[in-house]
């Protein structure tokens, strides 16, 4: 997975946008743009979709997940729901 900090540098340069630019359209400063891009800092959670909307992709594409950690990761979660439903159950019996 990118770190969002590479795709947010990537994105801004391919759009021609300066930090002093994509910072006056998220209404932050150029030093917070800087800090994102350099993941001293991460943006805040309310700004991930204006981010995305603004470059045109989702969310998760500003993180850079694919299609397949996605599935996994549903699995991952599924499996991890279905062993502690398996627990509460056996609790239940014994």
């Amino acid at each position: 997975m990118a770190c969002i900090g590479d795709t947010i540098a990537r994105l801004r340069k391919e759009r021609s946008l300066t930090q002093e630019a994509l910072a006056e359209c998220l209404g932050v400063s150029a030093q917070t743009i800087s800090k994102w891009e350099n993941s001293t800092t991460c943006p805040d959670v309310m700004l991930l979709p204006v981010l995305a909307d603004l470059f045109g992709i989702t969310v998760d594409d500003l993180y850079g997940r694919t299609r397949e950690e996605k599935r996994i990761r549903y699995e991952d979660a599924l499996d991890a729901a279905m062993e502690q439903m398996r627990r509460i159950i056996v609790r239940c019996f014994y």
